[in-house]
């Protein structure tokens, strides 16, 4: 196997080629406050132009939600007709606390003003990535992914629990009805969710 890691001022994107399977891709963005838009998209663009000819024969694995690891991604799809066959996620949808996850994570968008590109969700944003027949695959821990040769070795349900439901009631005390109004508007989106 070789892996190739790229650089990406700070900011995270590998890709895994082993003869015999798809190639993938781990994370691919950057902190946009650590290089100017056109060295990012320079970068990126170097990225695209190793993927080859070959537009769909490509995985992507999304370690977690920060738009660092996803918004070279969105350039991708913006700006070359590369798609992903496959794509992995952690799975945080069948956590006990998820309505409270996606709660601070649209907190963390806002305050940060950190957002997906055109205010899409995150279901629209993987959508958006991969190929027509392409596949989001709900990776929890200890599921074996991408052929059966990596493991999911992120922290348990159990531990993300704890410390969802530990940040939620800290900010939750700081910012009183808002946070709940922020916990509805999930808790709308996640009813249109099937999985």
């Amino acid at each position: 196997m070789k892996i190739r890691m790229y650089e990406c001022c700070f900011g995270d994107c590998f890709r895994l080629v082993k003869k015999g399977h798809k190639d993938l891709f781990v994370d691919f963005g950057i902190h946009e406050y650590t290089c100017s838009k056109s060295e990012r998209e320079k970068r990126f663009n170097n990225i695209i132009n190793d993927m080859g000819e070959e537009k769909d024969q490509k995985e992507f694995l999304l370690t977690h939600y920060h738009s660092d690891h996803f918004n070279g991604v969105l350039y991708m799809v913006k700006y070359s007709k590369h798609k992903f066959s496959d794509v992995y996620i952690p799975d945080i949808w069948n956590i006990k606390y998820r309505v409270q996850a996606f709660a601070l994570l649209l907190l963390k968008d806002v305050l940060n003003n950190d957002k997906i590109e055109n205010n899409l969700t995150i279901i629209d944003f993987l959508e958006s990535i991969c190929t027509t027949n392409g596949n989001i695959h709900f990776v929890k821990r200890g599921s074996i992914f991408h052929d059966e040769q990596f493991i999911a070795l992120w922290p348990s349900k159990k531990f993300i629990d704890k410390k969802i439901k530990h940040l939620y009631d800290d900010l939750a005390e700081k910012f009183g009805g808002n946070l709940n109004k922020i916990n509805e508007l999930y808790k709308c989106q996640l009813k249109n969710v099937q999985f």
